[in-house]
């Protein structure tokens, strides 16, 4: 499974929907907070639900969702943590739907109704599948028709639009009655939230939305914070790629002030915080 994680600070982790275009990302495994350790796997074995290729838990071993349960953790995927870590007493864990035909008649991306194709056990009861990051036809084998690729292709936008609201996962932090917004994720999310905690103690109204998927983009939240709040900082360790999504949902609700930082070092709680005051004397037009 670690083969799948993207390691460094503040990148994001795609959860490979049907191993193609349609992607459902969250933020990297080092980025995750104390209490949630685990929401990557979880993530990702239920995004199995929607998606069409098997998870595996380790090269070599077959993957179950059952395989994702806190009992069940490899110990080094939850030692590399500074923080207190809290351990869920339980995980809703989704079970997708299986084959309705025998293995002869079994196409394992057959196009259904639901966008979800049924997914076969991994290596059990004789059911076959072929897994590749290529555009393929029903049966998974890699495919050069154009009809095939277009089918394809369209079933998976129709499947992330259909399920789209199960999908986008945000955290709102102080955020009933803030003044001020922070949009951050990631290693950087743990900067904002010190941030919020100190510019409160100053009696400064921030409140932080933090996504944890990022696609399908949370639009409609941002949307919805853009209008509650004087203007959204955006930190981030990029030259400005989230905070130019982050202005695209605003949709000119309110300005965005992008807070970049490209030297290989974290963007501080203090960097944050100075960009706050800032907004609260409004300065930051």
């Amino acid at each position: 499974m670690n083969r799948h994680w993207i390691t460094r600070s503040d990148r994001f982790i795609a959860h490979l929907l049907d191993l193609a275009p349609g992607v459902v990302c969250a933020a990297a495994k080092g980025t995750m907070l104390p209490d949630e350790i685990l929401y990557g796997s979880i993530v990702r074995a239920n995004y199995r639900f929607w998606g069409d290729a098997p998870l595996t838990r380790n090269p070599g071993k077959s993957g179950v969702s059952s395989s994702f349960l806190p009992e069940k953790m490899n110990r080094h995927r939850i030692t590399r943590v500074n923080e207190k870590l809290t351990m869920p007493e339980s995980v809703e864990v989704v079970d997708r739907k299986r084959p309705d035909v025998p293995p002869a008649e079994y196409k394992p991306y057959r196009h259904t109704e639901d966008k979800v194709p049924p997914m076969a056990a991994y290596g059990r009861d004789g059911y076959r599948f072929h897994v590749t990051g290529l555009a393929h036809d029903e049966t998974g084998f890699p495919t050069n028709n154009p009809e095939e690729i277009e089918k394809l292709a369209l079933r998976l936008h129709a499947k992330l639009e259909r399920y789209r609201d199960q999908v986008v996962d945000v955290e709102r932090v102080a955020c009933d009655d803030a003044e001020i917004g922070i949009f951050a994720y990631g290693a950087t999310s743990r900067s904002a939230y010190q941030t919020v905690r100190e510019a409160r103690a100053m009696g400064i109204k921030v409140g932080l939305l933090r996504p944890r998927t990022l696609w399908p983009f949370p639009d409609r939240e941002v949307h919805a914070f853009a209008q509650q709040v004087r203007t959204i900082i955006v930190p981030e360790l990029n030259l400005g790629q989230m905070a130019h999504e982050v202005e695209w949902a605003a949709a000119g609700a309110c300005p965005i002030d992008p807070l970049m930082r490209i030297d290989g070092q974290p963007i501080s709680p203090r960097q944050i915080l100075e960009r706050v005051e800032r907004a609260a004397k409004g300065d930051h037009l």
